[in-house]
C-alpha cells in the first residue's frame, strides 16, 4: 500500500502558477515534443490554447495547485459536469510521484459522490484508477472514459 509521507493540500490557482504549470506540462509530455520547448514562446502558446480549450469545455472549472507545505507539486482541474465531478486534469511532478497524493485527491472527490475523467490508454495512471474501483464507459483509439459512483456513507444514517 502507499502511504503518504507528506500531507497535501490544495490552493486555488493564480496568475503566479503560470510557470509551475508550464513546468508541470513539459514534464507531461513526450521527449520529442518536450523538446519543441526550445523554441520561444510555443509552449506558452500550447499552454494558453490549453486552457482556453478547457475554459470553453467546461463552465464551472475549479483549478487547484497541490501544496505539500507551501511546495506546489501537482494540478487538479475539476469541473462539475451533469452527476458528477469531472476530473480535466490530474498531475503530480514526476519527481514526487508514487508517495499517494494523487489517491489522496482521487478519494477526497469520490467521497463527495460520482467522478469521470478520462485518461490515454497508454497512461501509467490507469492502473491507479482501476485500483480505485473506475469503470469504462467509454473508448477511442487513444482514450478511456472512466467513471466511479463515489464512496457512499451510511454514517449518520442509522443503516
Amino acid at each position: 500500500m502507499i502511504t503518504t509521507v507528506e500531507p497535501v493540500t490544495t490552493r486555488p490557482a493564480t496568475g503566479a502558477d503560470v510557470g509551475f504549470l508550464l513546468a508541470l506540462l513539459v514534464s507531461s509530455l513526450p521527449p520529442a515534443t518536450a523538446a519543441l520547448g526550445a523554441v520561444p514562446g510555443l509552449l506558452e502558446q500550447q499552454h494558453a490554447a490549453r486552457e482556453a480549450s478547457y475554459a470553453a469545455a467546461y463552465a464551472s472549472l475549479r483549478d487547484e495547485i497541490v501544496l505539500v507545505g507551501d511546495e506546489p507539486v501537482g494540478r487538479l482541474l475539476t469541473a462539475d459536469v451533469p452527476f458528477a465531478t469531472h476530473v480535466v486534469d490530474i498531475a503530480i511532478a514526476p519527481g514526487r510521484r508514487g508517495r499517494g497524493w494523487g489517491t489522496h485527491l482521487l478519494e477526497r472527490l469520490l467521497a463527495h459522490g460520482p467522478v469521470s475523467l478520462t485518461v490515454a490508454t497508454d497512461s501509467p495512471a490507469g492502473a491507479l484508477y482501476e485500483r480505485l474501483g473506475f469503470c469504462v464507459v467509454g473508448r477511442t483509439d487513444t482514450h478511456l472514459s472512466l467513471h466511479h459512483s463515489g464512496h457512499h456513507t451510511t454514517e449518520g444514517t442509522g443503516a
